[in-house]
């Protein structure tokens, strides 16, 4: 009741008190002469106001999630492995852990201040996260399972400035402790129930909520699809159109209750299955990781906590079909059509971050009854297009725009560097289509308070990825027709789609070269109606007489690669084909090896 007494208390000052004096002062500080993250300047030095931004449209209410949190102080935030934990306590942990962050680690907030974080798929996730917003700094979130190189490389490339974590990934955490001039801290965080407030009136905030809104928020790396990942930088006003946006298309409200088995390093498992559900109140689910037949049970569960939403990638959808098959493919008619009637209770089921196979949509819904809601959107732009929540979901269709959110189809100017022709341009209100370019295919290019601000430390990147009229260049091809966008695959063939994943070829290339026995390697993808794309290699070994085994590869690779870029087929050649310009044709490849293209 205290909590609540103060948060009352606390959401009505302008400018509150958590920290010391000096904190706050540089807080006004940086308000005064704002940062910007525009798309063509540094992003380490910019005290001009950002040309390219978008405001919050008037619309919309601008409450940023830490001060909606105190309205929901009663509810279930989250439920984990362990225990569920009220908002009020999640809450407070943030603020106490702010607190010691800052007396620790003074943070200076004329600039960017980048905290890093090792996360598992329960409460810390969460803590950590509020707690880094409010201080002001900027969160990245990482997978404590990668590699070690690339870790490093997240770290280095961040200018992190602490490392959270938990006592689970200790001894992770200290291993980056040598990295030169950034400072890496071990921080222990322990959740447990018996923490409370202890002094009420000391608890007050720092930062008011203008200043929240224009500063960057997240940092997200990319898979790498295109070089090395590049860290894309969310502000507050992305994150809260795309929740909000989330929360408008698809009836969000305080009763929902999602599952939750996405990575949290990932727009997805962040922005749409977390952020969103906690914004409006609503309870989340989350489990340590995805399991098919722990996920279709937990959704086959009969108790008054059952839940309403369930969001996905293609694959996960396909395993729990496996199990289903495997597990009641024998059962009675009367035994599938209870199943079929309890799954019919659930209100959403959601699938994003690849395209969804047919055979997948149609054998879904006649498991649950459900048509799976398939919507579009990647780390820089968030969601951008929705099938409707309401009518007609058209299979192979991503559907139009979210709310506030622009899209045009457009084809490559080759006469006007950098500028297209529009083909079709529109919104969630309107489309128009150019007379005499119906049914005609182009590059997906997005506008609006959704895109991102730019690309960290990387501002000639950023400025190539937008057209001078700044709409940002998605890189996948689309087709407008029927009234619906449809996806007509990506524009880079050393893009592979795997699980949901994004995969750069190139990096795996560049990995498996570094083999004893390898001389030349071709990597590619292969249509697997299951995981979208398998990662397939076709290698040249050195001396003739030795083997290479795809135990053999997988083993060596494992340690060196994410286990989701590891390739699953591999195949042996004494000489990769190459043009009469020593290049490499992996469309071909992929047909002479592999076969047709699928479609699924």
């Amino acid at each position: 009741m205290k909590c609540l007494q103060f948060a009352k208390r606390f959401s009505n000052l302008p400018y509150q008190r958590l920290f010391p004096s000096s904190f706050r002062n540089d807080v006004l500080k940086s308000c005064i002469k704002p940062r910007a993250y525009h798309r063509g300047s540094s992003m380490l030095a910019v005290d001009k106001l950002d040309t390219f931004s978008y405001s919050m449209p008037t619309e919309f209410p601008s409450t940023h999630l830490i001060y909606k949190i105190p309205e929901y102080f009663h509810r279930t935030a989250l439920v984990d492995s362990s225990d569920s934990y009220s908002y009020e306590f999640i809450y407070a942990k943030s603020v106490s852990l702010a607190r010691r962050l800052y007396k620790a680690y003074p943070l200076k907030m004329d600039r960017t201040n980048v905290i890093a974080f090792f996360y598992d798929n329960n409460v810390n996730y969460v803590v950590m996260l509020l707690a880094i917003w409010m201080l002001g700094a900027v969160a990245l979130p990482l997978n404590h399972a990668y590699p070690k190189e690339d870790l490093q490389y997240f770290l280095t490339d961040s200018m992190a400035s602490i490392l959270l974590t938990t006592q689970d990934h200790k001894e992770k955490a200290i291993s980056f402790s040598h990295l030169g001039p950034i400072p890496v801290v071990y921080q222990s965080i322990t959740c447990n129930k018996d923490f409370v407030f202890d002094r009420y009136s000391d608890l007050e905030f720092a930062i008011g909520e203008d200043w929240f809104l224009q500063k960057p928020a997240l940092m997200i790396y990319t898979s790498g699809t295109t070089g090395k990942p590049k860290g894309v930088l969310l502000s507050h006003s992305n994150l809260l159109i795309n929740v909000l946006g989330m929360i408008d298309a698809w009836k969000w409200v305080g009763n929902d209750k999602i599952i939750h088995t996405l990575p949290l390093n990932h727009v997805h498992g962040v922005v749409n299955a977390l952020l969103t559900p906690l914004y409006c109140g609503a309870t989340v689910y989350m489990m340590p990781k995805f399991d098919a037949k722990a996920v279709f049970e937990r959704l086959l569960e009969k108790n008054e906590d059952n839940a309403t939403i369930f969001m996905g990638v293609p694959t996960m959808y396909a395993l729990m079909i496996k199990y289903y098959d495997e597990t009641y493919g024998s059962a009675s008619q009367e035994t599938k059509n209870a199943i079929r009637e309890h799954l019919q209770k659930m209100r959403l089921f959601v699938s994003g971050s690849a395209a969804l196979p047919i055979p997948v949509l149609d054998k879904w819904r006649e498991i649950s009854g459900h048509t799976l809601l398939e919507r579009y959107g990647m780390t820089e732009i968030g969601m951008a297009l929705t099938n409707p929540y309401k009518g007609q979901r058209v299979p192979g269709a991503v559907g139009l725009p979210f709310r506030y959110v622009n899209f045009m189809i457009g084809e490559y100017n080759a006469y006007v560097k950098g500028e297209y022709e529009v083909i079709v341009e529109g919104n969630d209100e309107e489309v128009k289509v150019t007379e005499g370019k119906e049914g005609q295919e182009g590059e997906l290019l997005i506008k609006g308070p959704n895109v991102f601000c730019g690309y960290w430390n990387a501002p000639h990147k950023t400025k190539d990825s937008f057209t001078s009229l700044d709409w940002f260049k998605t890189g996948d091809m689309a087709l407008y027709e029927d009234g619906m966008v449809k996806m007509k695959g990506r524009l880079s063939v050393d893009v592979i789609k795997y699980g949901g994943y994004k995969i750069n070829a190139l990096e795996i290339e560049d990995i498996l070269l570094r083999h004893p026995d390898i001389q030349e390697c071709c990597v590619l993808g292969v249509s697997d109606i299951t995981w979208g794309q398998q990662v397939a290699a076709i290698v040249a070994l050195k001396h003739v007489g030795k083997t290479l085994t795809q135990d053999m590869l997988q083993e060596w690779a494992k340690d060196k690669l994410p286990k989701h870029k590891v390739p699953r087929i591999v195949k042996c050649v004494d000489k990769i084909p190459r043009n009469n310009m020593g290049k490499i044709n992996k469309k071909e490849l992929t047909t002479t090896y592999f076969g047709p293209k699928k479609e699924y």
